[in-house]
């Protein structure tokens, strides 16, 4: 099953995922069971996962918050259309992803808190961003995004963190 976005996300989808603000704590939670990351939504409890997805959930929210930022101050960074396109796809992907990884993990939690538990999905996205992917992936990738994100990095200049989300 794919999780790409085969379209780029409407206004008010976009200005919906730029609103969303998510973050990772390991704090007031022991005694779960290894369950001891909370990510954090609005000032609330989102979602609670195993401790070994803290790192790996701290760089996926920043990298998420900047994307938010760049794409909210899209216009005056003059970034071409089809590059925002991209890049709010990319942003659109990673909602659906922290999306699969709730729900698997709700699943989970009905049943026991394992210490081990993967989630597949979210496994597959680190994986592709520390370049040890799943060839099927990628090739879905690319058949769906045309851009190849990182030829338009230069033009952002300093705007560019956090953007490089692949090398083809």
């Amino acid at each position: 099953m794919s999780h790409f976005p085969d379209g780029v996300p409407t206004e008010t989808e976009l200005q919906g995922l730029l609103a969303i603000r998510r973050e990772v704590k390991t704090d007031g939670l022991a005694g779960n069971n290894g369950w001891t990351c909370a990510v954090y939504s609005e000032g609330n409890i989102d979602q609670v996962l195993p401790s070994h997805y803290h790192d790996h959930l701290k760089e996926f929210f920043w990298r998420e918050a900047s994307i938010s930022l760049v794409l909210t101050f899209r216009k005056e960074l003059s970034i071409p259309q089809e590059l925002q396109n991209t890049v709010a796809k990319v942003l659109k992907f990673m909602n659906i992803v922290y999306m699969c990884l709730k729900r698997d993990a709700k699943r989970v939690q009905v049943v026991s808190h394992t210490p081990e538990w993967r989630s597949t999905t979210f496994d597959r996205c680190i994986e592709y961003w520390v370049k040890r992917h799943e060839p099927f992936l990628v090739r879905e990738f690319r058949r769906k995004n045309k851009v190849v994100v990182n030829q338009h990095i230069k033009g952002l200049g300093e705007y560019s963190f956090g953007l490089v989300v692949n090398r083809y």
